[in-house]
């Protein structure tokens, strides 16, 4: 990036992580830079087919655990991220009507915090099921085996 002051900081957890489906939109084309593997405070859990993601204090969630994902450096972040705003239903001139809504927050990696924006759910989580490890991948991985480990 260009100037590294004005350095805007993504945090996925989900179908943008590499090797997810949305995963190749962000490391093709100089879109975005892979900065490290980090987590977040926050609570997941299974929206069905995609995972969403809730902050403590938001919606109601008064208990947060940790997730894990991976922090890019967003190149053209006008384009980039509004690519991204509608590929997860985020509308900020009308954030009461959104799927998920990009927010501002911290991430980890050790004892280095990083500025992030994520995408955080917007919706009711009532009767979704809790990705309890806190790992999307992990999650599908047993899912996929049918909950066996080797």
């Amino acid at each position: 990036m260009n100037n590294p002051q004005e350095a805007i900081y993504l945090f996925v957890y989900g179908t943008f992580l590499q090797g997810m489906p949305h995963g190749k939109f962000l490391n093709s084309g100089g879109r975005a830079d892979f900065i490290s593997k980090a987590t977040l405070a926050a609570t997941m859990f299974d929206a069905g087919g995609y995972p969403a993601i809730i902050l403590d204090g938001q919606n109601g969630a008064t208990t947060s655990s940790e997730i894990v994902g991976e922090i890019y450096c967003i190149e053209e972040p006008w384009t980039v991220l509004s690519t991204i705003d509608i590929i997860k239903g985020c509308n900020p001139a009308l954030p009461e009507s959104s799927l998920f809504q990009r927010v501002a927050c911290k991430a980890r990696n050790g004892d280095e915090a990083w500025k992030v924006q994520v995408y955080t759910y917007n919706q009711s989580i009532e009767g979704l099921p809790r990705i309890a490890s806190g790992s999307y991948l992990a999650y599908l991985q047993e899912k996929n085996t049918g909950g066996t480990r080797a």
